[in-house]
């Protein structure tokens, strides 16, 4: 094989074109390299080059190159001299389109920029679109819940409007057949009406142990409370008992409070209790009125009525003895959940601290243990109440079944019932001190060292307002089944005396306002 290393190669600028070209065999330098070449020739090898060799040898002998003084090198300088002479150069096809480029402002990124400037568009533009359909959904619910709203109030009136008729139609048809069973029955034996039911008389009383028995009720609970004594019946919440009593049975009320034709009917609907009852104490009249011989929840209402009775038992020297609260007594009141004056277990009030913290906190456990301390026992003092209202006159239209005003379908009375009732208390001078008391502290005890400061918030709330008049006395009462009512005693400013009765609405202030209405609008 040929060695490499035994080679010679001059330097110069075209060595590149040199080292290519075969080695030949006539050069005084190259001596002996036939012979390596021929051995090879020989053995059947083909040296690396021998492909221009043999071109080179094929020239040889042609002459060509000899004579016309041709060599490897003349194409390449030819086309050198012509790039030379034409100032052309290796990378000019690479510099004119640069140079173009440049005189023309364009660059390698300028499409890359314009591909970006495409794409923030076309996110723009989608960004658009999403938000035209938005706001496209959004006006859409807009209109839609505008056109509901603008539905369901066209419903709501239109139901009152039905119910109202219907409830109108029903109180005619139980008038006209009250008159005619009237009528047709002889001996005076005319039909009794029943009281009728909320539904299942347990729910309705575990619904009415539910929640306070006081008007003095927190604010917070007045629409939920409400709501929760609404009557399926009546449409309108509060007493289930809406039959009338017919008027040839003459209730004892009557007797007390004549109706001579010249009632003021309320059609002011400022005043939305559902029952109503002014009455002139000096006249014994009824002033103005809304189904006020219709039955009704009294609820704490009925504390007037222990209060009288309690006062009619009770002594100046019973006042300032002390009755010990019972572990028993603060069970019943919180199981049933009532309102209280907050005694404990073990606490030793007067009964003096019963009668103010029953009347002006409503408190079920001052009346419980004042029926205790005079009766012995709640059931005993209830039959003491029932004989007060025989006395009253009243007991064909009002029962009692508890002292508190808790609900049960027996205890009932009229608005014009409980003006009665409250008539008689405001005629018992200790009854009158115990209803006209604004605020009163009880005595220490051991659980309260500074006592308990308890207030009648009716009589509070209303003193400042226009009553064309003042109002002494006052009694408010609330369960689910009677909604808040109150009945009060008012001195008008020409020196004549009312009593105002309202049950059945849906807030302790609307119980204000509707006494505040009654005074202003109907009494001199």
């Amino acid at each position: 094989m040929e060695n490499l290393s035994d080679r010679r190669i001059r330097p110069g600028g075209d060595d590149r074109y040199r080292q290519d070209r075969p080695y030949r065999q006539d050069r005084p330098d190259r001596q002996g390299s036939a012979g390596r070449s021929g051995a090879g020739r020989a053995s059947g090898r083909q040296p690396q080059d021998g492909r221009y060799r043999q071109n080179t040898g094929q020239r040889r002998e042609s002459g060509y190159h000899r004579e016309t003084g041709y060599s490897e090198e003349t194409r390449y300088r030819e086309s050198a001299g012509y790039r030379r002479e034409n100032g052309y150069s290796e990378d000019t096809r690479y510099r004119e389109p640069a140079g173009f480029l440049r005189e023309t402002g364009y660059n390698e990124d300028d499409r890359y920029r314009q591909d970006r400037k495409v794409i923030s568009d076309l996110k723009r533009q989608e960004r658009l679109r999403k938000r035209r359909q938005e706001i496209a959904r959004m006006r859409r619910m807009v209109i839609g819940s505008v056109l509901l709203i603008v539905l369901v109030i066209i419903l709501a009136i239109f139901g009152v409007k039905a119910i109202k008729a219907g409830k109108s139609g029903a109180k005619e048809a139980v008038n006209l057949a009250a008159n005619e069973t009237a009528a047709g029955l002889s001996g005076g034996q005319e039909g009794q009406t029943l009281p009728e039911g909320d539904g299942d008389p347990a729910d309705s009383a575990a619904d009415g142990q539910g929640d306070s028995v006081s008007g003095e009720a927190s604010e917070a609970q007045a629409g939920s409370d409400a709501a929760d004594g609404t009557d399926e019946n009546s449409g309108e919440g509060g007493s289930s008992f809406v039959e009338k009593i017919p008027e040839d049975d003459t209730p004892g009320a009557f007797a007390v409070f004549a109706d001579e034709g010249d009632v003021e009917e309320i059609t002011d609907e400022a005043v939305e209790s559902k029952y109503i009852a002014l009455v002139s104490v000096d006249d014994g009249k009824i002033v103005a009125g809304r189904d006020y011989d219709v039955r009704m929840i009294p609820a704490s209402m009925t504390k007037v009525l222990t209060l009288l009775v309690a006062a009619e038992h009770l002594t100046e020297a019973d006042l300032d003895k002390t009755f010990e609260i019972t572990q028993e007594l603060t069970d019943y009141c919180y199981i049933h959940k009532f309102s209280v004056v907050g005694f404990m277990p073990g606490d030793t009030p007067t009964i003096r601290d019963l009668l103010y913290g029953m009347i002006l906190e409503s408190g079920a456990d001052a009346a419980v243990g004042l029926a205790e301390y005079i009766s012995g026992s709640q059931e005993a003092f209830v039959e003491l109440m029932n004989k007060k209202l025989e006395e009253l006159g009243i007991s064909d239209t009002a029962h009692f079944t508890n002292c508190i005003g808790l609900y049960d379908e027996n205890h009932y009375c009229t608005a014009l019932d409980m003006a009665v009732i409250m008539k008689a208390a405001v005629e018992n001078e200790t009854c009158r001190e115990y209803l006209s008391k604004h605020t009163y502290t009880t005595t220490p005890t051991q659980e309260h060292p500074e006592g308990i400061t308890i207030s009648n918030w009716f009589l509070r709330r209303i003193e400042d307002k226009d009553n064309h008049g003042l109002v002494e006395c006052a009694k408010t009462g609330f369960v689910n089944e009677s909604g808040y009512c109150a009945v009060s005693y008012q001195i008008s400013n020409e020196g004549k005396k009312y009593i105002c009765v309202t049950g059945d609405t849906y807030h302790t202030w609307v119980c204000i306002y509707d006494h505040m209405h009654m005074y202003q609008d109907f009494t001199q």
